[in-house]
């Protein structure tokens, strides 16, 4: 989902990420911007997004 610039992700502490965690979004391979990860639960976090694209649901996050 998307809300101006705060994402929320469908990964999680299950997966390892932590506040302050900073991640690429992506799409098609290509980096779209920084994601820094604000909050955490289990299966989900958000993160604000910085980035000159604009975001779409399906674009993917990698650890930095």
């Amino acid at each position: 989902k998307v809300a101006e610039s705060v994402l929320t992700l469908n990964v999680g502490v299950k997966e390892g990420l932590r506040v302050g965690d900073h991640l690429q979004l992506r799409r098609d391979g290509k980096t779209l911007g920084v994601v820094t990860i604000t909050s955490v639960r289990d299966e989900e976090s958000q993160g604000t997004f910085q980035g000159d694209a604009a975001v779409q649901t399906g674009d993917s996050v990698v650890s930095q």
